[in-house]
C-alpha cells in the first residue's frame, strides 16, 4: 500500500517536473522570437534556423534539445540587443555631459540614465533602449 502510494507520488511528480521544463522551454522559445525584432549586428537567418530546430524539437517532446537551441538563440540575439542598449545609454551619458556643460537641467535626465542602468543589470534591454531613446530626445529639445 505504501509502496503503490511512493509510485503514484513519484508519477506526480516527475508529471509536474515535465510541465514546469515544458513551459520554460516554451517560455524560452517565445522571448527569442519577440527578442528577433529588436535584433541588430546578428544573423537572423542563423536564429531562425535555431528557433525552427528547437521547435521542432519540442513537438517531438525532446525539450533538452529544444530548450539548448532555444538559448543559444536567445543568447545570440540578447548579446546583439545588450550591445545596442549599452551604445544608447552611453549616448545619453553624452548627452547629459553636453547638457551640463550648456548650463541646462540634468537632474531628470540623471535620474533617467540611473533608471537605464538599473535595467541593464536585469536585462531589460528593449525597456533601457526605450527610455535612454526618450531621454536623449528629451536632452536635444533642452539644448
Amino acid at each position: 500500500n505504501n509502496f503503490q502510494k511512493s509510485i503514484e507520488l513519484s508519477e506526480s511528480s516527475t508529471k509536474s517536473a515535465e510541465e514546469i521544463i515544458k513551459i520554460h522551454v516554451s517560455n524560452t522559445i517565445a522571448s527569442a522570437e519577440l527578442a528577433i525584432c529588436d535584433a541588430e549586428n546578428v544573423d537572423i537567418k542563423v536564429v531562425q534556423e535555431l528557433l525552427d530546430k528547437a521547435k521542432e524539437n519540442f513537438d517531438k517532446n525532446a525539450f533538452d534539445k529544444s530548450f539548448e537551441y532555444a538559448d543559444k538563440a536567445l543568447n545570440m540575439l540578447e548579446t546583439s540587443q545588450s550591445q545596442k542598449a549599452r551604445d544608447m545609454v552611453s549616448e545619453l551619458d553624452s548627452a547629459i555631459k553636453t547638457a551640463k556643460k550648456m548650463g541646462c537641467n540634468i537632474e531628470p535626465l540623471e535620474k533617467i540614465s540611473t533608471q537605464c542602468y538599473e535595467m541593464l543589470k536585469d536585462r531589460d534591454f528593449s525597456g533601457s533602449m526605450a527610455d535612454a531613446d526618450k531621454a536623449l530626445a528629451d536632452s536635444r529639445n533642452q539644448q
